[in-house]
């Protein structure tokens, strides 16, 4: 329909925004998309903008409007059963979750994710989670546990060809060798 076209469009809007570093207009975007979702009674919709204000909210360090957006998407996600969705919203649940020092939380977040990423094979993601699980690791003390971690990322991001990745990780392995 029209209406889940305007949807679409306005959350592409949305992320547009976003990724020039316009929260608020990007948060615009995203009510607007979800209002319709709403009223349309697109769930799938309504999770993916809900996800989306989580990120806005995330990016302005505001973690409990976060945790609230992203659990708002893994209520509606498990609920139709979305997995390979669920997986990124783990994966931002445990980044608040570390963000706030909570590292048994963020922990178990991320290997939720990856249990959906091992499962769906989805090796970007998996570069992603086990490079936060070894900065969960290092963040713990435990180097050698987030060197194996790191190790494992930076293969996957070698075999994919992810430039920005392999920095990430690269720096990451440094900054240990250095302390």
């Amino acid at each position: 329909s029209n209406r889940s076209y305007m949807a679409s469009t306005y959350q592409a809007l949305g992320i547009t925004a976003q990724v020039q570093g316009r929260l608020d207009e990007a948060d615009d975007w995203y009510r607007k998309s979800l209002a319709i979702s709403v009223e349309l009674g697109n769930r799938p919709g309504m999770a993916s903008a809900y996800h989306h204000l989580g990120m806005t909210a995330r990016a302005r360090w505001r973690l409990d409007e976060a945790d609230d957006r992203y659990r708002q998407a893994v209520q509606i996600r498990e609920a139709l059963g979305l997995r390979a969705l669920l997986a990124g919203d783990y994966h931002e649940l445990g980044s608040t979750a570390q963000a706030r020092g909570r590292l048994d939380e963020a922990e178990n977040w991320y290997r939720k994710s990856l249990g959906i990423s091992e499962e769906l094979g989805n090796r970007p993601y998996l570069a992603r989670t086990y490079h936060q699980l070894g900065s969960t690791a290092q963040d713990r003390g435990r180097l050698e546990e987030a060197d194996d971690w790191y190790r494992k990322s930076l293969a996957i991001d070698e075999e994919l060809e992810d430039r920005p990745g392999m920095v990430s990780t690269y720096h990451q392995l440094g900054d240990r060798k250095s302390t």
